[in-house]
């Protein structure tokens, strides 16, 4: 196999596999994992070779016993045509049951579409223009639904012709992979380097130029396109949160398709459309108790109306949407909405208050469209369970949603909320947040001797089976605006949801729950929730609950077991009755788990509706494994288990697009696979101190590095440290410490780094006006002299700067029609500002300076040479409070004065630019008197000193025991000397690690693995280590002398000879090509 294998990979050859593997992995669906399992997934991860096996069908069956021993196995070559894999319920004759696999080799139909990415948005500004203002019903308000519908109606219409002008359909005939950076002009000049080459064949040494000069350019052209493409690749998976990285890794893997699924009874789904429904109805439950309701639409004066919808609101969250993000079923995207928005602004202004004045939300904005998405990390695609839907809906719904939201998520009901620990889709909180509670409970417990029970009910279809009365009967026990409880409600009844093929549509009308992926979903169940959580926390003082989204916890502690027992039955039965009252269930994936290190006692029976509830020794809780003993070795398993898998899904769906180098797999394995893994790890960090537990997460890292390179095992651990930056234990103890503190491991980790004992700045939420406005110019415009610098009556100019290890800041002022002398001031700010800090220091001081001023001024011109300056202080996000701080400052001006922000370009001779920063750096020159640090610390200085301390902590883990030859080579981690070692290909990576490590096929090395006899060398002069291979061994003489002038090499030199050289030399030697044990003494005595 090994042979075909490599075979296939120098020819580029497809390979289809098809193996009676005798190997158990629950990467291809068996139900543990053996040695010859753990193997060939090694071995799978270094060649191309992806196993495709889908689901958990037993292969192979007999009376006794059924599992999957059969792995169908592809190289990359057919990833993208493999359309269904499956087990045949037809009888074999055979104690293994046929395979079918369905693969697409002719040409797909064509597809009719649009590419937003090339709409010409010029032309759509000028045809939009032209269409709304020929329309005379432009910023009419609404007297009627029918006018509501009708002003909707437009807005789409408009959209929708300009769309459709300035971006035409295109048709696609052949749907290959398209390579991402590929383009006409590549194509244009991969012709002319062939035809040149076609020419220069029969021509002269001028053609021969020619040819080469063409053929380099190209190439050259080629990197760079394709290394801009990477760069746009990487950055798009960095800007998402780390839980949704993966699934948009997902979307490339086309082994994770929508096909068959288990109904549940062992009848699988035969048609798309079949599942399709098995989807919906499990999603979108009907209602059997739905009653008619009476339709209200009555017109209601409310003045909270026009506060609530005005257009700079509009317009600040329509900005916030991403331009290119998925539309619903009106098919409007938010660029559509982005580009022209002040033109469509008097269309939406009046509409939005329509909607809430007649309590009724337009047809096309009801509709949305589902699409169901994989679950990343699952054993099975197999079971509808592994795929979640997401409601797309119109993104003016969406628009309306948010301004809705925004009125009714009030300071005092999210801290009515919280008080009650409800912890999901509230600012300030997060699951390590909630985790945290829980897991400091149970250490308590456990520390303190007692017994902790707690139990995690799970509510089913939360989202999508609470009924609408329920909601709104939480509005209104929230004492929400009837505005917008009655708009919320004809929402809720009145919507439908749509999956979309290009052959058909499946449509169905939601009569319960609430849309997953809308706006208002999250905040309307956490006030259905807290009535249950206010009764737990009322009725069971002594015990402590909260909630995430669906998730109800109850954990009880106490030195008697029955009573703790007794307390936590009452509280399950309180949970239950709530939700038969609203029409609610319980899952069935309860868990239930008494954490103690006791070894006897009889556990109290807790029963759910009359059925105990069976006790579990382990239990995953957002994300994050918890056993009895709270010992987190099943949590390191299980993580292993799933970064593995991540990777094999990584790997094919980035390796056929952009190849597996080492660099490629790197990140990879640093972006995607580690962050996952790291998760909730505040919580075991004291996990990293034990070696079996390290020992199954560092198996990840062997694989991932095997990818990069295929060496020996005992090898990986040293490439760890030169690729990666420190072991596993520095990662989950030493990197996550910048969020969440848990426990005394944590903060004696804490504790060795000063800037955690020091004030750190808080996120607030900004002034929702600003009295000020906000000019940012181009760089030509201010050569041109576009922009007036003394059009006001006072010109600040301001600037930050740090030099060396201190901060300062400074203004300038100058005054046009005031009789006063210009104004200068250096101020100092010590070592801990950053210079965003600086600059808004001097913004700050700038404007106390401005408020005492006695002098008559109406207008202030301040000009600012930091555009994210300028940025955070219109920014409607949370801000630092330094940045508040300043906007208050500015809006206080604003009141009584004209105030604008201009961004001038530093270093173009700008007077009064070139005098503020002159300024900034006498700052940092002058000593801060007072303690510091002056402000609070930013988090990128914490995050910076954490980091610092990680290098500290990897350097005395360098300097521990063991990796000899590594050390005589390096004397301490060099990160110059990783980023060169993933520069290099896989091959010659492979044969470097192995001479930097000494952990290869030389005699030295294989007689300490015990491979060998001895360890001498051929030459006969002393064992065959690394410094004699590349030092003395009389074999390579000659080459050395060729090139380094030398027959022998001193240890001293060999140490800091240069990447190249040693690739070069270890190239050449062909010491070791095909990694052959022991050299042939034939070959030796030739060679001599």
């Amino acid at each position: 196999m090994r042979q075909l294998v490599s075979y296939c990979e120098t020819n580029g050859l497809p390979l289809v596999i098809g193996s009676d593997t005798n190997a158990h992995h629950t990467m291809w669906g068996s139900t543990n994992i053996n040695s010859r399992g753990a193997q060939l997934l090694d071995y799978s991860a270094q060649v191309d070779l992806h196993p495709i096996n889908r689901g958990h069908r037993a292969t192979f069956v007999v009376s006794n016993k059924k599992e999957v021993l059969d792995v169908t196995f592809v190289s990359s070559h057919l990833l993208d045509r493999i359309k269904a894999w499956w087990v045949d319920d037809n009888e074999s004759c055979s104690d293994h049951r046929y395979i079918r696999t369905s693969l697409s080799l002719g040409p797909p139909d064509p597809i009719i579409y649009r590419d937003r990415k090339r709409t010409r948005w010029d032309l759509y500004k000028s045809v939009l223009k032209g269409l709304t203002e020929l329309d005379p019903a432009r910023a009419c308000p609404m007297s009627s639904t029918e006018e509501i519908e009708a002003s909707a109606s437009r807005v789409s219409n408009f959209i929708h012709k300009s769309y459709n002008v300035a971006c035409p359909e295109k048709v696609l005939k052949s749907r290959r992979k398209r390579v991402p950076w590929w383009s006409r002009e590549l194509t244009s000049l991969r012709k002319e380097a062939r035809r040149l080459y076609r020419v220069a064949r029969f021509g002269g040494e001028e053609a021969w130029a020619e040819y080469k000069a063409a053929r380099n350019y190209y190439s050259y052209e080629m990197r760079r396109r394709k290394t801009a493409s990477w760069r746009r690749f990487c950055e798009s998976v960095e800007e998402a949160p780390v839980a949704a990285r993966l699934s948009r890794i997902l979307r490339n893997d086309g082994t994770i398709k929508l096909g068959s699924l288990d109904k549940g009874d062992g009848v699988y789904t035969r048609t798309l459309s079949e599942t399709y429904e098995l989807l919906l109805d499990q999603s979108f439950p009907r209602d059997p108790q739905r009653v008619p309701w009476e339709l209200d639409h009555s017109k209601v004066d409310d003045e909270s109306i026009n506060l609530m919808i005005t257009s700079s609101k509009i317009s600040n969250i329509i900005n916030s949407f991403g331009p290119l993000k998925a539309a619903g079923k009106d098919g409007i995207f938010p660029a559509l909405l982005q580009h022209r928005l002040a033109e469509l602004i008097p269309y939406l202004v009046p509409l939005m208050r329509g909607c809430l004045t007649f309590g009724y939300t337009p047809l096309k904005w009801r509709e949305s469209r589902v699409v169901f998405l994989p679950k990343p990390g699952k054993e099975s695609y197999e079971r509808a369970s592994a795929w979640k839907p997401i409601c797309l809906t119109s993104f003016l719904l969406k628009t309306l949603e948010k301004l809705v939201d925004g009125w009714v998520r009030t300071p005092d009901l999210v801290d009515r909320l919280q008080r009650h620990s409800q912890y999901a889709y509230m600012k300030g909180v997060s699951t390590e947040a909630a985790l945290h509670q829980i897991v400091s409970l149970v250490e308590g417990a456990l520390d303190s001797g007692e017994y902790c029970i707690a139990v995690m009910l799970d509510v089913k279809g939360a989202f999508n089976e609470v009924r609408s009365d329920t909601i709104i009967r939480s509005l209104r026990r929230f004492g929400v605006n009837e505005v917008c409880v009655r708009y919320i409600e004809h929402m809720l009844r009145t919507r439908t949801t749509w999956v979309t093929d290009s052959t058909y549509e499946i449509g169905r009308v939601v009569g319960r729950g609430c849309p997953q992926g809308g706006v208002l979903s999250p905040l309307l169940w956490d006030l259905v929730v807290s009535e249950i959580l206010e009764k737990l926390h009322h009725r069971f003082p002594q015990l402590y609950s909260q909630g995430f989204a669906d998730d109800l916890t109850t954990v009880g502690r106490g030195i008697d077991l029955g009573t703790v027992g007794s307390h936590v039955q009452r509280a399950v039965n309180l949970v239950s009755d709530w939700c038969k009252e609203v029409s609610l269930s319980v899952n069935d994936k309860l868990a239930l788990v008494l954490f103690t290190k006791k070894y006897k006692f009889i556990a109290p029976v807790i029963k759910l509706d009359g059925i105990p509830i069976p006790y579990q020794k382990q239990v995953r809780y957002l994300g994050v494994l918890l056993d009895h003993k709270l010992n987190w070795g099943p949590l390191c398993r299980a993580r292993a288990l799933k970064g593995m898998r991540a990777l094999a899904q990584c790997r094919r769906a980035i390796g056929k697009t952009w190849g597996l180098s080492p660099k490629i797999t790197n990140w990879i394995y640093k972006s995607i696979i580690r962050p996952a893994m790291e998760y909730g790890s505040l919580l075991w960090a004291p996990a990293t101190k034990v070696k079996s537990h390290m020992a199954q997460l560092q198996r990840v890292q062997r694989c991932a590095m095997l990818v990069d390179i295929r060496v020996q095992q005992v090898a990986l651990r040293t490439y760890h440290r030169l690729a990666h930056h420190g072991q596993w234990k520095k990662w989950a103890g030493g990197d996550r410490t910048r969020a969440l503190k848990h426990n005394k491991f944590v903060e004696i980790m804490a504790s060795d780094i000063d800037e955690f004992q020091m004030p750190c700045e808080k996120l607030v939420n900004p002034p929702a006006e600003r009295n000020f406005e906000t000019s940012i110019c181009s760089v030509k415009d201010w050569e041109d002299g576009s922009v007036p610098i003394n059009a006001s009556d006072v010109n600040c100019f301001t600037d930050g700067s740090r030099m060396g290890e201190c901060s300062g800041a400074a203004y300038y002022f100058t005054y046009n029609n005031l009789a006063q002398e210009a104004v200068r001031c250096s101020i100092p700010l010590g070592w801990a500002p950053t210079v965003f800090q600086a600059e808004i220091m001097g913004i700050i001081r700038a404007s106390e300076t401005l408020t005492d001023n006695t002098h008559n001024y109406s207008t202030v011109d301040f000009f600012i040479d930091s555009q994210g300056a300028i940025k955070a202080l219109t920014s409607p996000w949370p801000v630092s409070s330094l940045t508040a701080e300043a906007i208050e400052m500015l809006n206080h001006i604003g009141e009584t004065k004209k105030v604008t922000l201009h961004w001038i370009p530093s270093h173009h001779g700008f007077e009064g630019n070139e005098v503020a920063e002159l300024l900034a750096k006498e700052g940092t020159l002058t000593g801060y008197l007072g303690p510091q640090p002056s402000i609070p610390l930013s988090r990128s200085t914490v995050i910076s000193s954490i980091v610092n301390w990680a290098r500290l902590q990897h350097t005395k883990s360098w300097e521990s025991k063991g990796c000899l030859t590594s050390k005589d080579f390096l004397s301490a981690p060099s990160s110059g000397l990783s980023s060169k070692l993933l520069t290099l290909n896989r091959k010659n990576l492979r044969s470097v690690t192995q001479t930097l490590t000494g952990h290869c096929t030389l005699n030295g090395h294989l007689r300490t693995m015990g491979l060998v006899d001895e360890a001498m060398c051929l030459c006969g002069r002393g064992p065959e280590t690394v410094f004699h291979f590349l030092g003395s061994c009389d074999k390579y003489c000659a080459l050395r002398s060729e090139l380094f002038g030398r027959h022998e090499l001193p240890p001293e030199q060999i140490v800091t000879m240069s990447l190249p050289d040693l690739i070069q030399f270890i190239i050449r030697s062909g010491r070791f090509v095909g990694q052959v044990r022991s050299v042939n003494r034939e070959s030796h005595d030739l060679a001599q």
